[in-house]
């Protein structure tokens, strides 16, 4: 099932780019967070909790730069 799965994000995102296109690019993420999850439990816990880590600071790092844009143009 991952190789199917592993082979479908490939495909997605060469089609992805050569076909650009928003519903593509949503497609791909989406199918890139179900890896992660699939993946994430198959592995040994140091792995996970070093993943976890990595994980928590890119949502991080991705809500600040979302929310920053509106906090500046709220205050300015």
């Amino acid at each position: 099932m991952k190789q199917a799965l592993f082979i479908t994000v490939i495909a997605a995102y060469l089609i992805s780019e050569i076909y650009p296109s928003r519903v593509l690019e949503w497609i791909v993420s989406a199918l890139c967070l179900v890896i992660v999850v699939i993946v994430f439990r198959s592995i040994k816990l140091f792995v996970q909790i070093l993943g976890a880590i990595f994980l928590s600071s890119g949502f991080i790092l991705l809500a600040s730069d979302i929310i920053k844009p509106a906090i500046v143009r709220y205050f300015h």
